[in-house]
C-alpha cells in the first residue's frame, strides 16, 4: 500500500517504529506542514534521515535515505512564537518511491509501507535469544518485560542503544527484512565486543525507549 505524506527531514535522525520522540519546529516550510496537517484532520508525515552532503542544499531537496520512519503526531502545541512543539509516535517502516514538486513550502513524497510483521520459527527463536544476550551484556541485566518483547523490537531497541557511528546505524536501519535486520545489529554488537568498545553504565541500561 503506498501513500502520499508530507517530509520532515533531518540528519542524524531514525523513527523507530514505536519510538516516541518529541521534536520542535520553527522553520517556516515546517509551520507550514504542521498547520496544513492539523487542518486535514491527518497526523502522519515521515520522518528521513538526510544522507552526507545534505549541508549544501538543506533548504531544498538533499537527498534521504530510502527508508524512513513513518510517525503519528501524538501531541501538538504552539507557542506564542508560533512555532511548534509536537510528539511524534513512530508506526512502520516505508520505502521512498516516488517525490515530485508540492507546490508547497515543504516536500512531500510517494512512500510504500511495510509494517512489522510479527517473526516466528527456529531461526526467529534464535535470533530473540541472542538479541536478549546482547541487550543484556550491554544494560548489566535483563530489563524488565524484555523476554516477552517481539524480535523486531529488540532489534531496533538494541540498534538505538549501540555506540557505532550513524551511517552504520543507517544501513541496519533500512533493512526491511527482520532476521536480516537482527543479524546485522547483532553483528555490529559482536563487532564492538571484539574491539573493546565500552557501553553505557549498567545504571543507565536500554530504558522503555522514548528512543532518540
Amino acid at each position: 500500500m503506498s501513500s502520499r505524506l508530507p517530509l520532515f527531514a533531518l540528519p542524524n535522525l531514525m523513527l523507530y517504529p514505536d519510538a516516541m520522540i518529541p521534536l520542535h519546529l520553527f522553520e517556516p516550510r515546517y509551520l507550514q506542514l504542521i498547520s496544513d496537517l492539523l487542518a486535514s484532520n491527518k497526523r502522519d508525515l515521515l520522518i528521513g534521515t538526510l544522507l552526507p552532503g545534505w549541508e549544501d542544499d538543506y533548504f531544498d531537496a538533499p537527498p534521504i535515505a530510502k527508508v524512513a520512519g513513518v510517525g503519528e503526531v501524538m501531541q501538538h502545541q504552539q507557542d506564542e512564537k508560533g512555532n511548534y512543539n509536537i510528539v511524534l509516535r513512530g508506526k512502520y517502516r516505508a520505502v521512498v518511491v516516488d517525490e515530485k514538486p508540492s507546490g508547497k513550502p515543504y516536500r512531500e513524497v510517494e512512500v510504500e509501507e511495510h509494517p512489522e510483521i510479527p517473526i516466528k520459527g527456529s531461526e526467529a527463536s534464535l535470533a530473540h535469544a541472542q538479541l536478549l544476550h546482547a541487550i543484556t551484556s550491554l544494560a548489566g541485566a535483563t530489563p524488565q518485560g524484555a523476554e516477552s518483547q517481539t524480535l523486531n523490537y529488540l532489534t531496533d531497541i538494541l540498534l538505538v542503544h549501540l555506540p557505532i557511528e550513524m551511517d552504520r546505524k543507517l544501513k541496519v536501519f533500512c533493512e526491511l527484512h527482520p532476521i536480516k535486520r537482527a543479524t546485522k545489529v547483532l553483528a555490529e554488537f559482536e563487532q564492538q565486543q571484539a574491539v573493546g568498545r565500552s557501553f553505557p553504565s549498567s545504571s543507565n541500561g536500554p530504558e522503555d525507549p522514548q528512543w532518540n
